[in-house]
């Protein structure tokens, strides 16, 4: 028999393998593969997803077609270290089942569900040849939650939570039941931030605290003199500006233009204090406000943030063309509410900023240690102390010495380093 650190480690994940957007979970298994065997399990499309997709109302994305309906998809991950080492496995469609009330008939078809998966799974491992493995769900309590152990034929079994799954509207009729049981039944949950674990205790004896990481060589990309977006040169009167942070912290470049550009990354969602950023934004008519990524909420909700002349909207853009982007900005900022939601956020945007060398402005929609040398942090909603900080910000933009700090505080959060503390504690619990 396999001990805990060779055996092969198959994730039940939320997100697709590939899109647009830093899934920790995909980071976490590209770099667990470095030194275990790992099939990644990805979200299996509803038939109505497959329905949208296939008349032109949905997502596209390569696993939506009508084939789905019935078959799964193995495939090696473009990322694999070696043949058969990472897998990914797109199940074939599921019934949808979120907006079913509760009581037998949603049990009913939500086990019948687990079967398809599990059917699509233990192929897919007679294929690869595996026997024995560990079980990681990834925010899918939905997935095996009140089966005995063993049911998928599984050595132990734990949960990674990432987000408070109440928060979810999708999700929140079923998920915070499931999930609780989940975390009852497992043999272990590692979460993404102290609140997160401090729930977690209550039900698990068990639970381990690994923060999100960040591609810092990605984003440190922004710190040499390089190209800009081409929808970043317009705003800066089609200058190409030095990098400040370039080398050793040399002060000029984009700080000798006339405006600043503060950059968000990520969703703008319900996170996102939109009002206040409207109230920022007027009081701060010298600097541009960029946002970079998906729009989740509803367009009347950002009409007034979007009509502001020092506001630019991208839309998403792939992880790779971002340091062009970061390499213009004087400041990252994450201008988030607080609630019960993101209490539990460990955002990943603040390693990225930190990495490209970014000053921070934030509220404090959560507790994050470790800070408060390199990110200004001011009460939620309150738009006067947040301009304030940008001011801050911009002030400490060129800083040398606060350069290499946020450096170093990014560099303990790479992707690496957490991966490595991720799989040290499966090993602890797995090992005998």
């Amino acid at each position: 028999m396999a001990d805990g650190a060779e055996r092969p480690l198959v994730i039940i994940g939320l997100p697709t393998w590939e899109g647009p957007y830093e899934k920790a979970i995909v980071q976490l298994a590209r770099r667990l593969a470095r030194r275990r065997r790992v099939v990644y399990v990805e979200y299996a499309p509803t038939w109505i997803d497959v329905a949208r997709a296939n008349i032109g109302h949905g997502p596209k994305h390569g696993a939506f077609q009508w084939r789905q309906m019935v078959t799964s998809r193995l495939r090696p991950a473009a990322e694999s270290p070696a043949p058969g080492v990472l897998s990914v496995l797109t199940p074939p469609s599921l019934m949808p089942i979120n907006g079913m009330p509760e009581g037998p008939l949603y049990e009913s078809v939500r086990r019948v569900n687990e079967r398809i998966v599990r059917t699509s799974l233990h192929r897919a491992l007679r294929r690869l040849k595996i026997n024995e493995f560990d079980i990681i769900n990834a925010f899918s309590p939905q997935i095996g939650t009140g089966r005995p152990g063993g049911w998928w034929g599984e050595t132990m079994r734990f949960y990674y939570s990432y987000d408070d799954i109440g928060g979810m509207p999708w999700n929140a009729r079923h998920g915070v039941r499931l999930e609780k049981q989940y975390m009852r039944e497992c043999g272990g949950i590692i979460t993404t931030s102290s609140e997160l674990a401090r729930r977690a205790r209550q039900l698990n004896n068990r639970v381990e605290f690994v923060p999100n990481g960040a591609d810092t060589a990605l984003f440190a990309q922004a710190l040499e003199n390089g190209p800009l977006a081409a929808d970043i040169l317009p705003l800066l009167g089609g200058a190409i500006p030095a990098s400040p942070r370039a080398g050793a912290g040399t002060i000029g470049g984009v700080q000798s233009v006339a405006r600043h550009i503060i950059g968000f990354i990520g969703s703008i969602d319900s996170r996102v204090d939109v009002d206040m950023l409207c109230h920022a934004a007027k009081l701060r008519p010298q600097y541009i406000f960029m946002f970079i990524g998906p729009t989740v909420l509803a367009e009347a909700g950002l009409l007034t943030l979007r009509q502001l002349p020092n506001t630019v909207f991208t839309g998403p853009r792939k992880p790779t063309d971002l340091p062009d982007y970061v390499r213009a900005f004087s400041a990252g900022i994450i201008p988030f509410v607080r609630n019960r939601f993101t209490e539990c956020v460990y955002p990943i945007k603040v390693n990225e900023y930190l990495a490209a060398g970014l000053p921070v402005a934030r509220t404090d929609f959560a507790q994050l240690d470790g800070f408060d040398e390199v990110a200004m942090t001011v009460p939620c909603a309150d738009a006067k102390a947040f301009a304030a900080a940008l001011d801050m910000a911009v002030s400490t933009y060129g800083d040398t010495a606060l350069l290499q700090k946020r450096l170093r505080i990014a560099k303990t959060a790479d992707w690496d380093v957490r991966a490595q503390t991720f799989g040290d504690i499966l090993m602890k619990w797995a090992s005998p």
